[in-house]
């Protein structure tokens, strides 16, 4: 079938296992990430309290 456009099942196969790699590296450092930025927020959060507790007690 000379000039036919379209992807053989192993081209499939091969590149849903790529995504499927690079998928299952990339989920556990933006889990990671995404922690990371909640404990800088409640964080930041804590900081702001003692600031308005102390000036609520001066």
């Amino acid at each position: 079938m000379k000039g036919s456009s379209g992807f053989t099942l192993l081209e499939l196969l091969v590149s849903l296992s790529i995504v499927g790699v690079l998928s299952a590296i990339a989920v556990p450092n933006f889990a990671e990430h995404s922690r990371r930025a909640k404990v800088a927020v409640v964080a930041a959060d804590l900081r702001q309290f003692a600031v308005g507790f102390y000036a609520y007690q001066a």
